[in-house]
């Protein structure tokens, strides 16, 4: 990781993550059945004017798609605040050096916890909303990314494009701003990226066992909510839909998550990636 970004051979990092990812089939897989599953949730209005027969699993499955911009903007915004924790997090700690180092354990420890029932405390002891059970999930999701995040930065800071700008006078905060954090987007990317996953897997958990939030009236269903009120109420058909596209999303987010790494291992060969491994010279 020398030289940080890119493939020796005047190719820009973006580039060369391009191609690292396309290179991953699971990512262009994955990429594929998520853009399917977006569009089915654009066209549930047509399927379901189409399906003038209630019940059944063609219903299940119209009731589901109506849920999935809910459900995946829910995970996203839950996404976007855990990485935006384990940036601070994890980033903190690499600038901050040895004197953090009780930081990263403290994360390391979280990590290990089984912080999928955090969700499910929150849902039982309070009547939360949408927008606290949202923060909750993100904060969930955050210790593993602060992780990975530190090790990124970490090998990042100790890289000779650092040593150089550090030698030729550049403040700290140019450093990291000008040449840090572009150099390592990709990799913060991929290390990021498996906190959309983990949000949506535990709000469907919660919703399952009917922790989920306060849904009040006129907000929209998500996978979770239906998979509750299937449990509560409906038969083993109503499980089917939102449980089915609630898997095949999940497959394609850690699809992609793979398809990532390949990208941040062609853009920023030696970096740290997802589960500690190295990929690249």
């Amino acid at each position: 990781m020398d030289g940080i970004a890119g493939d020796g051979f005047g190719v820009s990092p973006w580039r060369a993550a391009w191609r690292g990812f396309r290179a991953s089939r699971a990512g262009v897989h994955g990429l594929g059945a998520l853009a399917a599953v977006c569009c089915g949730g654009l066209l549930e209005p047509v399927l379901s004017a189409g399906s003038p027969v209630a019940g059944g699993v063609g219903d299940a499955v119209v009731t589901a798609l109506d849920a999935v911009a809910a459900s995946l903007l829910l995970g996203l915004a839950a996404a976007v605040l855990a990485a935006a924790v384990a940036l601070l997090w994890g980033g903190g700690a690499a600038l901050a050096g040895a004197r953090a180092t009780r930081l990263v354990t403290l994360a390391g420890f979280l990590g290990a916890l089984p912080l999928p029932l955090l969700p499910l405390m929150a849902g039982g002891l309070l009547d939360v909303d949408l927008l606290l059970f949202t923060a909750v999930l993100g904060l969930a999701a955050a210790p593993v990314p602060a992780v990975a995040v530190h090790g990124v930065m970490t090998v990042a800071l100790r890289s000779d494009m650092v040593a150089a700008a550090q030698a030729a006078g550049l403040s700290r905060g140019a450093l990291v701003g000008r040449r840090v954090l572009p150099a390592v987007a990709v990799p913060l990317l991929a290390v990021c990226w498996g906190a959309w996953p983990r949000a949506l897997a535990m709000e469907g958990f919660a919703g399952l066992v009917h922790l989920g939030p306060v849904r009040g009236a006129g907000e929209a269903a998500t996978w979770g909510s239906l998979l509750g009120d299937a449990v509560a109420g409906g038969g083993p058909l109503d499980l089917l839909g939102p449980g089915l596209l609630l898997a095949v999303t999940l497959w394609a987010l850690g699809a992609i998550g793979e398809g990532l790494a390949h990208a941040a291992a062609a853009a920023v060969p030696g970096a740290p990636l997802p589960g500690g491994r190295r990929e690249g010279p």
